[in-house]
């Protein structure tokens, strides 16, 4: 019964946001820990063509290249995607002095979908966001290292201070997913850094 509680309690932390999403008539899904928020077409648009200048930026200059933007050019230029040097083994691609505009030309937008999508009635601190790469084991991903981030997790175990997170697919294979579990016991230490995943 306390495992339930609990939840519920952490639940009613995101009545604002869906009373904000309500007034401002934007569809979303209410789950008791998990919220949908559909955010509109031109918006989607938007943050796709800022994610793929940023690794298009990041292309051109670990690579050498001279690229030409264009809607495809996560598939057109998956190889030289993969090898960039500023991937994290998560699938971070890190901003460097290279890609450093396009990346706040991409936050700023975020920051503005945050107050649009009514996330900062929730929200008292914003961690930046991360341009993330999914990919497979057949693109050298070590699934079996610690802190993996396909492994079930919080994000929190691992000393992220988070209490909430938002996921966006911008594009790419739609076998990618991100699957969501009820833990099977929970307490307040739940939430709490974990020496080892």
């Amino acid at each position: 019964m306390q495992d339930i509680e609990l939840l519920k309690e952490r639940s009613r932390l995101y009545k604002p946001l869906y009373n904000s999403l309500k007034k401002k008539n934007i569809k979303y899904n209410e789950y008791l820990i998990l919220g949908e928020i559909f955010i509109n077409l031109k918006d989607q648009l938007k943050i796709k063509n800022l994610v793929s200048r940023y690794i298009l930026d990041s292309i051109k200059s670990f690579h050498d290249k001279r690229i030409k933007y264009s809607p495809s050019i996560i598939k057109k230029y998956e190889p030289e995607i993969l090898a960039l040097p500023n991937i994290t083994p998560n699938g971070v691609i890190v901003p460097k002095k290279e890609n450093i505009r396009s990346y706040f030309k991409l936050q700023s937008f975020i920051f503005k979908l945050s107050s649009k999508y009514c996330l900062n009635k929730i929200a008292d601190k914003t961690e930046l966001c991360e341009v993330r790469l999914m990919r497979s084991n057949k693109h050298n991903y070590n699934s079996n290292r610690s802190y993996a981030s396909s492994k079930i997790h919080s994000d929190t175990w691992s000393g992220n201070p988070c209490d909430s997170k938002v996921a966006l697919f911008i594009d790419g294979d739609k076998n990618n997913t991100i699957n969501f579990f009820k833990p099977k016991k929970i307490d307040r230490l739940f939430f709490k850094k974990k020496k080892k995943l």
